[in-house]
């Protein structure tokens, strides 16, 4: 079947946008411009994701793909959801990121463009840094919160809540993010936004810049027990205007 480019939907009026993601289950908030809306009918088409509420074999792809990113190493390693360790009281998911793994600008660059690429939009990586570089700048990223899942699994998981670009009194997104705990390299993500699925979105970009920053601070190899302030960038950032723009460390 046929989907659109991108720029086949930025032709089209907002009327045009929001109706055909109405008629997708899809929601607005009546506050995107032109260009937020065509992208969200460009992902929506693209994924499926308007497909999920008639179309059960849909559904079932969504809950597939799902499932078969925790399943790493050649199938020797399927991890649990995160949701699922929610109520672990013997293994909590921890406020300080003291285990944090040494993450990098580079890892997180190569993570992003690889999504890009996998999705057939090459070019889309820096765009996505960009925006998620801004939201972690803006303060958007709270509460972000580790998770060994066990001492016996080379993997960790990685969560947070991004307060929505436009408007703070929206519930936030919740992304989460795998990391390799011995190199720090970006194994997968999912968050709860309507492009969340394809693990590679502004809001799981911005909670990567806040875990590099932190490493980059130092701050994961602190041993303190109190809760890490987010959305303060190191001193030697650019900020300001520029912001959306990706700066060589």
């Amino acid at each position: 079947m046929y989907k659109r480019q991108i720029t086949e939907f930025l032709g089209e009026t907002k009327h045009y946008l929001r109706t055909f993601l109405r008629q997708r289950g899809v929601t607005t908030d009546g506050h995107e411009t032109q260009k937020e809306l065509a992208e969200k009918c460009f992902w929506t088409e693209k994924l499926g994701l308007g497909r999920k509420f008639s179309d059960d074999e849909a559904a079932q792809d969504i809950l597939l793909a799902r499932s078969d990113k925790l399943i790493l190493d050649g199938g020797l390693v399927k991890l649990p959801r995160p949701e699922s360790l929610a109520g672990a009281a013997h293994n909590p998911w921890e406020d300080t990121l003291a285990s944090l793994p040494d993450v990098s600008r580079a890892q997180m660059e190569a993570y992003i463009n690889s999504v890009g690429r996998k999705l057939g939009c090459p070019n889309s990586g820096g765009k996505t840094l960009g925006l998620g570089k801004g939201l972690f700048l803006s303060g958007h990223v709270k509460d972000v919160q580790f998770h060994g899942i066990s001492p016996n699994i080379n993997y960790c998981f990685l969560r947070a809540k991004v307060l929505p670009q436009t408007k703070n009194n929206k519930a936030p997104y919740h992304p989460w993010i795998v990391l390799n705990k011995s190199n720090g390299s970006v194994i997968t993500a999912e968050c709860s936004c309507i492009v969340g699925v394809q693990s590679g979105c502004k809001h799981i970009a911005a909670v990567l810049f806040a875990l590099v920053d932190t490493v980059e601070k130092g701050l994961n190899r602190a041993t303190t027990s109190r809760r890490l302030t987010w959305g303060t960038p190191s001193k030697n950032r650019a900020q300001g205007p520029g912001c959306g723009r990706l700066v060589s460390p």
